[in-house]
């Protein structure tokens, strides 16, 4: 279940952990958020300044590969927990 969500880019899991709550029972979903939770305070990779790839410009400046990940393991992790 964490594999299949922290993977989920394209949305086809987004009910999952619901749909496994009564199969993992207490223990289950208490291990999935220890997961969720070890996952959020791993360092976020962060490549060299001359390798970030620029993926498009917003209003508060230069979007990078990089920090739009981070974003979206932030979302998911917060979505999860949730």
């Amino acid at each position: 279940v964490f594999k299949a969500v922290q993977d989920d880019g394209y949305g086809q899991y987004d009910n999952l952990i619901t749909a496994m709550a009564p199969a993992l029972g207490k223990d289950g979903l208490d291990r999935l958020k220890t997961l969720f939770v070890q996952w959020s305070k791993e360092p976020k990779d962060k490549p060299s300044e001359d390798k970030r790839e620029i993926i498009g410009w917003g209003s508060a400046g230069t979007l990078y590969e990089d920090e739009i990940y981070g974003t979206q393991r932030d979302l998911t992790v917060r979505i999860a927990l949730q």
